[in-house]
């Protein structure tokens, strides 16, 4: 949290945190919610959020419980973050890529994405919504990663590999091949767990 913190403050003036399992009133001099729904549901119009969970599928699952539609979602790319020629952020809402990340030439990025820190997305990468990349991640050229993929710390993914929706890459992984959706894979090579 602290990290999103730091994060956030370089850029707007953080108001608040909802997570519905900090039990703490405030953290840092931040004031803490409990009830996600509620809390986002009566924001003001035209307020910043930023959804910084690394779980791809709870995050996807936050975003849809949200009813207000005022909500605005900035994408939150932090200055050390180097990017190259013709990335494209597509609808350009709510992505998240942390500090000493290296994007590369033609990737795609998809809505809600969350690059998190020291990861290097090759080119021709298509990140689409809602998916997840963990700290220290590689991804080769020319990968495909479904929505709401998790790709695990320190995971590396070779050349044209296909990530398929809903699918969990564990920490560490090497993939040499696709992986089917909604399946887990893990170990070096990969394989389905």
């Amino acid at each position: 949290m602290v990290n999103h913190c730091s994060l956030l403050s370089m850029l707007y003036r953080v108001r608040g945190f909802v997570d519905d399992r900090v039990i703490a009133s405030v953290v840092d001099g931040i004031p803490v919610h409990n009830d996600i729904g509620k809390t986002l549901s009566e924001l003001p119009t035209g307020t910043c959020c930023a959804l910084a969970i690394g779980d791809s599928r709870v995050r996807k699952d936050v975003f849809e419980r949200i009813k207000n539609e005022s909500v605005r979602w900035p994408n939150l790319i932090h200055s050390s973050v180097r990017v190259l020629d013709s990335t494209t952020f597509e609808k350009g809402r709510g992505i998240i890529i942390a500090a000493g990340t290296t994007l590369t030439t033609g990737i795609r990025v998809g809505d809600f994405a969350f690059v998190n820190l020291h990861c290097t997305i090759g080119h021709d990468v298509q990140l689409d919504a809602f998916t997840s990349v963990m700290p220290g991640a590689h991804l080769s050229g020319g990968v495909v990663c479904g929505e709401s993929s998790y790709i695990g710390s320190g995971a590396v993914l070779l050349n044209n590999v296909k990530i398929g929706p809903n699918s969990i890459v564990g920490a560490g992984a090497v993939v040499r091949n696709d992986v089917a959706p909604e399946t887990k894979v893990a170990g070096v090579p990969a394989t389905e767990i």
